[in-house]
């Protein structure tokens, strides 16, 4: 029932109601991770919070059993909804985000894949060639690490290195940002999928369709969830790629590595606290003498 009340309380899934905010959600946190059902929560929701906080959350208690279907169907389709009191749910980003985790992802795909040990490889959609083969050779050196490379499985880099480290025999986890349905049936990952080696979630419903907050938004996942990133194209100031290495660097998640290709962009991420690489031995050596994440990334 505790999951069913987050994901009613926070995903748009079903109903026209509001979901709850950021803050809001923070507000009742406590609140759900102690009901023993809906009704309870919607007692002690009377008693503690405030009006603003009541009232959203009752607008949204009206659709439980909508909700709860709605899952349902989903995970006949092969989508779970996995909440932050999961046990599969990824562990890293309740260690590094705190409450700004998402509260639910939805998730296809293998879920054990998640407490992996991890390398993010990120860069823009549109790539050169001297980009796209450094990205290959970093996601097949980390496959055969035994490391996931963790991306945000969109066209460009994403893509190439996590098609890479797959073609090697290893795997790959993918935080999107938008149709994780269709990326769930995607033809070019489906044998990886059966095989087990394919994870894929998101913090928004799986039919979302691509929105640029939502890109944004989805960055920091990676980040949390990888024990390094590396950043094999960069434009200065421009795209999602940029933004989310600088909040990386900003909020001191781990170590953020990037390809020095004598780009704007990756001096600019360097002028940051990037750690400059120029090849792929030069990232296995960086993360080694990074502290503190030496002590979890497993070589």
């Amino acid at each position: 029932m505790n999951s069913l009340l987050v994901a009613t309380l926070t995903s748009p899934l079903v109903g026209d109601a509001p979901t709850l905010t950021a803050r809001q959600w923070r507000a009742v946190m406590p609140l759900v991770e102690s009901a023993s059902d809906a009704d309870a929560f919607a007692q002690a929701a009377e008693q503690c919070l405030a009006q603003e906080e009541r009232s959203a959350v009752l607008a949204r208690l009206d659709m439980v059993d909508q909700c709860a279907s709605a899952l349902d169907q989903l995970s006949e389709s092969g989508i779970r909804a996995v909440t932050w009191l999961d046990e599969r749910y990824p562990a890293r980003l309740v260690d590094r985000l705190g409450s700004n985790a998402p509260p639910l992802l939805y998730m296809a795909g293998s879920l054990d894949l998640f407490a992996q040990s991890s390398l993010g490889v990120v860069g823009s959609r549109d790539v050169d060639d001297e980009a796209s083969r450094f990205a290959e050779e970093a996601a097949r050196s980390a496959a055969e690490r035994g490391l996931a490379i963790v991306s945000g499985g969109a066209r460009g880099i994403d893509s190439i290195a996590m098609l890479a480290a797959l073609r090697e025999g290893g795997s790959s986890v993918a935080y999107m940002a938008d149709s994780l349905a269709r990326g769930a049936k995607s033809a070019a990952l489906r044998d990886a999928m059966e095989d087990g080696r394919v994870g894929l979630a998101s913090p928004f419903i799986p039919t979302a369709g691509f929105n640029v907050g939502n890109a944004m938004a989805r960055n920091k996942l990676i980040y949390a969830h990888s024990e390094a990133t590396l950043v094999a194209a960069v434009k200065e100031g421009e795209g999602g790629t940029w933004a989310g290495a600088v909040e990386a660097l900003q909020k001191g998640l781990h170590p953020v590595l990037v390809r020095a290709d004598g780009s704007p962009g990756a001096e600019a991420l360097v002028r940051k606290g990037a750690v400059a690489v120029h090849t792929v031995e030069e990232v296995w050596h960086a993360i080694a003498g990074y502290q503190p994440a030496q002590a979890t990334f497993k070589l």
